[in-house]
């Protein structure tokens, strides 16, 4: 009986133990003319969604802010979308007149984003998106043949943008999710609980110098925990001024290479302190004084760096308490 008891643990451990998982490559998926085109640039241009997928009427604008002929544009993703097609983004962007091909890019891996294949086909194009998922993901890139070749794109006057997490890895400094997702009751609470990692930057923008970007904004209110990432950046960084851009759901900004942008689809939040924090430590609630916050409607143009003080609100933080200056 023992034997046989063994005999069948044995059996019963081999049968749920999983194969050894094959090396994967990078998954890449080609939609449109498999010859790219070089225009003329005028960028660089930048596309900011608050949600994963891009709108067209905004991503339209988006084209016309970089070049006046056709392009090639690379989405990347961490991992295989979800939904019924493997290239959501790509079919929706084919759409467009002026897109001459849309690739997709899965990349999961350090190596992967290394591929010399990926490297090609990113030097070859014209405009990186970045598709929704884990920005921890993307982070993870950094210093890898892809990262330089984005870079090398923004240089060469290309366009740059993303949804959701794409959007949260294009400031400065990055909220970069790897420790976990943190409510703004969380984050007011403790600038350093255990669910904020915060990263340098990724690119090399200059209309995000001294910014940080978030989405989901309204939906899932986000105003606390991101004036939680500036007042600690604002301490980290010995820095009396720091920007951010929040963006809801169906809300996108197209951020020219003068930084101008323009609003479509919903309302853009844009956060400045005006001073470093008081209290940005671990352990403790979060006191800053003077978060200056101008809301944009759609349709409205703005400078990214500059406010409207006509319509600004003043926003004060005592030991983790949102307090607006100017309410009744």
């Amino acid at each position: 009986m023992f034997v046989f008891f063994a005999f069948s643990a044995a059996c019963s451990e081999e049968s749920i133990t999983p194969p050894p998982a094959p090396e994967s490559s990078v998954n890449i998926i080609i939609s449109g003319n498999e010859e790219p085109v070089k225009p003329d640039l005028k960028g660089p241009s930048i596309y900011l969604m608050g949600k994963g997928m891009p709108a067209l009427s905004s991503f339209e604008y988006f084209l016309d802010t970089l070049a006046d002929s056709h392009v090639d544009i690379v989405v990347l993703a961490g991992s295989s979308a979800s939904g019924g097609s493997a290239t959501p983004e790509c079919d929706l962007l084919m759409e467009l007149d002026h897109v001459n091909s849309c690739a997709t890019a899965t990349v999961q891996s350090q190596e992967e984003a290394n591929s010399e294949e990926l490297v090609e086909i990113i030097d070859q194009s014209e405009i990186i998106y970045f598709a929704g998922g884990n920005q921890c993901v993307y982070v993870n890139w950094r210093d890898s043949n892809l990262h330089y070749a984005i870079n090398q794109l923004v240089e060469r006057g290309g366009g740059i943008g993303g949804g959701s997490a794409g959007l949260a890895i294009m400031g400065d400094m990055i909220y970069d999710g790897c420790s976990g997702s943190v409510r703004s009751d969380e984050a007011l609470s403790d600038p350093y609980h255990e669910y904020i990692s915060i990263s340098e930057g990724l690119f090399e923008l200059s209309s995000f110098d001294n910014t940080i970007t978030d989405s989901h904004f309204s939906e899932r209110d986000r105003l606390g925990r991101f004036i939680s990432f500036m007042a600690r950046i604002s301490s980290e960084k010995d820095r009396d001024e720091y920007f951010g851009i929040g963006l809801d759901d169906n809300t996108s900004i197209v951020i020219d290479h003068s930084s101008t942008g323009k609003v479509f689809g919903g309302y853009a939040t844009r956060l400045k302190t005006t001073e470093r924090a008081q209290h940005a430590e671990e352990g403790i609630p979060v006191t800053i004084y003077g978060v200056e916050r101008v809301v944009s409607a759609p349709g409205e143009t703005i400078n990214i760096n500059e406010f409207n003080f006509e319509q600004r609100d003043i926003i004060d933080v005592e030991s983790g308490e949102i307090i607006f200056r100017n309410e009744d």
